[in-house]
C-alpha cells in the first residue's frame, strides 16, 4: 500500500519470477480479467482499508481475503 492505494502483483513461488501474464492489480485497474485463470480483486480499491478478494481453485472453495498493510500515520492517501 502507498499513498497512491493498493497494488498488487503476481509472483511465481517457484522462481521468484512476476507472472507477466496476470500483469498487476492496483486501483485504477482493479480486478483481473475472467481469462486470467484465478480469480483476484482489490476490494474498496479506493479506501483506507482495501482487501484483495482471491481465488485460485475452482468449486466450492470459499474466496481468500487479505488486508493490505496500514499507511503510516499521517501519511496522505491520493
Amino acid at each position: 500500500m502507498s499513498p497512491k492505494g493498493p497494488s498488487v502483483t503476481f509472483i511465481d513461488e517457484a522462481d521468484g519470477s512476476q507472472v507477466a501474464r496476470l500483469g498487476t492489480v492496483n486501483r485504477s485497474h482493479p480486478k483481473l480479467p475472467g481469462s486470467a485463470g484465478i480469480y483476484a480483486e482489490i476490494v474498496q480499491p479506493s479506501s483506507w482499508d482495501p482487501q484483495l478478494k482471491s481465488k485460485t481453485q475452482g468449486g466450492p472453495t470459499q474466496y481468500a481475503y487479505t488486508d493490505f498493510p496500514k499507511l503510516p500515520k499521517g501519511c496522505p492517501l491520493y
